[in-house]
């Protein structure tokens, strides 16, 4: 029997049943006929109720090669505990997209991303909490190296999101050069900002790195001011610019491009983008 290769699978709360009791499947794949013949199509179940059957489900295709895996509306499901048992080895899934994680899906979130050797792409549309915060919560921990963008965006009064969490994010992924996050901490985005300015410094490595790297922060529109005026005090005193420039997108975002001297070797340069997102539509490929 020929493998089912699976290469994309979304995970979606059942829209036609009240407070998403059940999930959905749907899954692209594609079987090698031959050497001249591939054969692909789309499998969806609907309405699944129970680990069981979601593992049942997922047993006729080979997912370790899954590209794409995007999950919605499944928090009242424990998801990721049923795909640590689906994925027992690892997986080479590139782009990860959540839309919603809550603090008591942490822990098997965490399990899950340890079975995940090579996402490039994670996003997290919406981090909350049940429980009233005061101080900061335990940041996720995440094993990954491979990371090149990520996106986080936490709810209002969630404090998941800390520099030291995207520091460690930084040192552990040397190809991570697309930041973007949504948060009400002002404290949180602030220092955020200026560490991405000082981040080669920071990062205490000998190794150059001259890709573009790009920060997009959002706050909300009425303490967009305070960020600016951070940016600027940060940007005039900065050494090494060799160019500055401010303009407004045609989305509205403010976007400062930034030119300066690599302070590794000095001699090459970096292009340091940062993006103050007015409009929360545009966060996420969702």
């Amino acid at each position: 029997m020929k493998k089912i290769e699976a290469y994309d699978m979304t995970i979606i709360g059942s829209r036609n049943k009240i407070n998403y009791i059940s999930f959905d499947v749907t899954i692209c794949y594609f079987v090698n006929v031959n050497e001249n013949k591939i054969i692909s199509g789309k499998y969806c179940k609907v309405c699944i109720k129970s680990k069981e059957e979601f593992l049942n489900t997922l047993k006729i295709f080979v997912t370790t090669n899954l590209y794409r895996l995007l999950i919605k509306e499944c928090c009242n499901f424990n998801i990721f505990d049923m795909l640590c048992d689906s994925f027992k080895s690892k997986s080479n899934i590139k782009l990860l997209f959540i839309y919603k994680l809550e603090d008591k899906d942490i822990k098997f979130f965490e399990s899950f991303m340890k079975r995940l050797a090579k996402v490039k792409i994670l996003e997290i549309l919406k981090i909350s909490t049940l429980k009233k915060v005061e101080k900061s919560l335990p940041s996720i921990n995440l094993s990954t190296t491979t990371f090149e963008s990520v996106n986080f965006s936490e709810s209002k009064n969630t404090k998941f999101l800390n520099l030291k969490f995207i520091v460690e994010l930084s040192k552990n992924n040397p190809r991570l050069r697309n930041f973007l996050f949504s948060s009400k901490n002002d404290h949180f985005l602030e220092t955020t900002l200026i560490w991405f300015f000082f981040k080669q410094q920071l990062d205490n490595t000998k190794i150059c790195n001259h890709n573009d790297i790009s920060l997009s922060l959002y706050n909300t529109p009425n303490n967009k001011n305070k960020l600016i005026n951070t940016l600027n005090s940060i940007v005039f005193r900065l050494p090494g610019i060799i160019e500055y420039q401010m303009y407004f997108t045609s989305k509205g975002n403010l976007k400062y491009k930034i030119t300066k001297n690599c302070t590794i070797c000095n001699t090459s340069l970096i292009n340091m983008n940062v993006t103050l997102i007015c409009n929360r539509k545009i966060l996420s490929k969702f």
